[in-house]
């Protein structure tokens, strides 16, 4: 199997539980373009790692009257996440999905949109959060402060989910751990295989109905051009 792989899920565990940033670990940044600028008086675009970074660039716009943010985005910090969610809250933002929203952008950016707007070929995709089935899943792995730090994180989740009102099953929450529970719909597929059992990173391409569903009072424009579920379309993900 890819070491590169490997060193993802490692990475990603520890990115969940808040104990390591992507910036903070050479090359990473190479999978994404970051990218923070203000391309109006009320327009922000951003896109690459959701890190410290990031963090920074929008916290210095968090008392501008941003009303459209511009995002392309796969995984990231929790934190950083939750911090950055925090001031798109306070802007009642138009959220634009360029290409992706995955991970952390969509689990905590799109529930705090007012409206969202999808481009022609964008995809919204979750695989989970840090809920118990995550740590059941995860607890061998850890040391006693990554396990520390992790439910610290979990704790901040929950607030932040129960002020913002997102549904657990958008977050996808389990009890336990279980590759069944993370079926919705039959939305299952294969992201990339990080481990050497043969196992894969489980996620959920989220669907017109999906959204709609979990966000009523948010407004959508563009659910036509977003990527599916389909067998094609989950290996333009893995790209």
């Amino acid at each position: 199997m890819n070491l590169w792989l490997r060193v993802y899920a490692v990475l990603l565990i520890l990115t969940l539980s808040g104990c390591v940033t992507w910036s903070s670990v050479p090359g990473v940044d190479g999978y994404r373009l970051q990218l923070c600028e203000k391309l109006a008086a009320h327009s922000l675009r951003i896109s690459g790692p959701i890190d410290e970074r990031m963090e920074a660039c929008v916290s210095k716009h968090s008392n501008a009257s941003i009303e459209r943010v511009i995002i392309s985005s796969q995984v990231g910090s929790v934190r950083s996440a939750l911090r950055i969610g925090d001031t798109m809250a306070t802007w009642k933002m138009e959220l634009i999905i360029e290409s992706e929203c995955v991970s952390s952008c969509a689990n905590y950016f799109i529930p705090v949109a007012s409206r969202v707007v999808l481009r022609p070929g964008s995809a919204i995709v979750l695989h989970g959060s840090i809920d118990e089935g995550y740590i059941d899943r995860n607890k061998s792995k850890m040391t006693p402060e990554t396990k520390e730090g992790t439910l610290e994180t979990a704790e901040l989740q929950r607030l932040y989910a129960e002020r913002f009102d997102i549904p657990p099953a958008w977050l996808l929450l389990r009890r336990r751990y279980s590759r069944e529970e993370m079926k919705v719909d039959g939305l299952e597929g294969e992201f990339a295989p990080f481990h050497p059992s043969g196992r894969a990173l489980a996620f959920v391409v989220a669907e017109a109905p999906f959204l709609l569903s979990c966000f009523p009072e948010v407004e959508f424009e563009g659910l036509e051009n977003m990527l599916t579920a389909s067998a094609k379309d989950n290996v333009a993900l893995a790209r």
